[in-house]
């Protein structure tokens, strides 16, 4: 079971884990530790992830009833991360500020047991290979300006005065504009 924290003060950085140059969600792990980063800059919707692992889910939003947590619109730079509950609170050298830790039993690491999936939905955005260390999504860019372009056309109106909902339909606010995704 997760145990809660507190906020994360200043403290050392965790060696192995570096910068790198590609955008979009980074997930990096090892044998005793799984950091998902958000490497734009902005901020990003998180509601919809999920990691899959065999046949269970792990939503983003679980970390968010540890501590409060903006999945809805998870900062910049910021990260996620679970650690084995022996492990010390140590922040890698890529989060600008580590938002929420769970910790688990080293027989829940499930990214040292196999490949694992993270989705959007039911969409696999990459499927990360047990031991690789680091997987990344940069396609997700896309859908980052396709969520702050949804987002600007309903808080303007831009899309009651281009006709969108059709009459008699929902409101815009209950409509939700999904991005088609190319590789």
């Amino acid at each position: 079971m997760a145990q809660p924290t507190s906020r994360p003060t200043s403290t050392p950085t965790k060696g192995p884990v570096t910068a790198t140059a590609q955008t979009g969600l980074v997930v990096y792990y090892d044998s005793v530790s799984l950091t998902l980063l958000n490497n734009t800059k902005t901020s990003v919707n998180l509601t919809s992830v999920n990691f899959k692992y065999g046949e269970k889910y792990l939503g983003a939003a679980r970390w968010g009833k540890v501590v409060a947590v903006p999945i809805n619109a998870f900062p910049a730079g910021q990260c996620l991360q679970i650690l084995g509950v022996a492990e010390a609170l140590i922040k890698p050298e890529v989060c600008s500020f580590v938002r929420s830790i769970m910790q688990f039993p080293p027989d829940r690491l499930f990214w040292t047991q196999d490949d694992f999936d993270v989705l959007n939905g039911d969409k696999v955005l990459v499927t990360c290979k047990k031991g690789a260390g680091r997987c990344a999504f940069p396609g997700l860019d896309s859908l980052i300006e396709w969520t702050n372009l949804s987002r600007l056309a309903q808080s303007t109106g831009l899309c009651r005065r281009r006709g969108w909902p059709p009459a008699g339909s929902k409101t815009s606010s209950e409509h939700v504009v999904r991005p088609v995704l190319t590789q």
